[in-house]
């Protein structure tokens, strides 16, 4: 792929971006005044991110906050539900808070969710206030640069690792016993994998993309073909497992983050969304780069190891990723301007192919 190539392909991608309002910092104020357990007076102090700074989904808001004579720092994660323009039809930020309050609680690399305004009646929209947890995250081209890229190979190999123990330990959360499933996504159907994809639908059913046909025909192949799962063989996925979701100090995952797409599933799907990063990666990549990047065998076996468990089925989880991929991308397809609209789309051929076993 050429620098111009990609330099078009970016500039697409970050037309697709929804716009997000800022949320007032006296909002916050006063949204955090208002909790039961602070009795102080708040002042909002150093406030950064925000609209300009969000990801692609959801907004995030960093900011100190003086309760008292106390000065600490703290993250808001806010839903853009007044756009049109945003990803999904339903966000859940309750849920989210709920299940990093639990996840947290039990011991896990997780900011501990805080605050939440369910319906943004306090901060404008629907958010969560969480903990600030030190560390950084990869680069959006993770082997390209920054934590994982310019690592020396060894410190790379060990910051690998401690990504898949991090990954490793929520596929191994006891989700009964800690009751997650209510906090996960999950829309309807027989199966829990019936139940996470139909959450998808439910974007699907909103933006009514014209490939909305063609998608349902891959939904329905994912649903006639999908394995059959023992209850004791699903687990918590992160949903997104991408490298930039893991804070990273030193050499060690400090803290998993972007919980929005948790679900209940097979952890097969989770390593399946790295496999095929990475083999994009590889594509798009100088050689240089690209020698950085564990083959999928290597990357599988070093995640079983750390994980104690085989994986099995990671050919029709590929398929299941493309699906939800190519749900985003078909709901970010409404952001594109029109002179780069077939661009657009004749790149999202390639995940159809995955999509449709092609």
């Amino acid at each position: 792929m050429s620098n111009s190539d990609q330099e078009m392909i970016a500039a697409v991608m970050t037309a697709t971006k929804p716009n997000f309002k800022d949320i007032d910092p006296t909002r916050i104020r006063d949204f955090l005044s208002g909790q039961p357990d602070v009795s102080a007076p708040v002042e909002i102090e150093n406030v950064r991110g925000g609209g300009a700074n969000a990801g692609a989904s959801s907004g995030v808001v960093v900011f100190d906050a003086r309760i008292g004579g106390d000065c600490d720092t703290f993250v808001l994660r806010y839903a853009p539900m007044q756009n049109e323009g945003r990803i999904f039809f339903d966000y859940g930020m309750s849920d989210q808070f709920e299940l990093q309050r639990r996840l947290s609680t039990a011991g896990m690399a997780v900011p501990k969710g805080l605050w939440v305004d369910p319906d943004g009646a306090a901060l404008g929209l629907p958010g969560f206030i969480m903990e600030k947890v030190e560390g950084d995250v990869a680069h959006a081209s993770p082997f390209s640069a920054g934590l994982i890229g310019d690592a020396e190979p060894d410190v790379r190999k060990r910051r690998i690792r401690s990504i898949f123990s991090a990954l490793a330990d929520v596929h191994k959360a006891d989700w009964r016993a800690m009751d997650l499933e209510p906090f996960t996504k999950r829309g309807a159907g027989r199966t829990h994998f019936e139940r996470y994809l139909n959450w998808y639908w439910t974007t699907v059913e909103w933006v009514r993309p014209a490939q909305q046909s063609r998608l349902d025909s891959v939904r329905r192949w994912l649903f006639a073909n999908q394995p059959s799962h023992h209850v004791d063989d699903l687990t918590l996925i992160h949903g997104d497992p991408s490298l930039g979701n893991y804070m990273i100090n030193g050499e060690e995952v400090s803290a998993v983050i972007d919980w929005e797409l948790a679900g209940i599933v097979s952890p097969s799907y989770d390593i399946a969304m790295q496999l095929m990063a990475n083999e994009y990666y590889r594509a798009v990549s100088s050689p240089e780069v690209s020698a950085r990047i564990p083959d999928s065998g290597a990357w599988l076996a070093d995640y079983e190891a750390v994980a104690g468990r085989k994986l099995s089925d990671l050919e029709f989880y590929k398929r299941a990723v493309a699906f939800t991929l190519l749900t985003v991308q078909l709901s970010m397809a409404r952001n594109v301007p029109a002179d780069g609209m077939k661009a657009y789309l004749d790149g999202l051929e390639t995940v159809w192919a995955i999509a449709e076993g092609a």
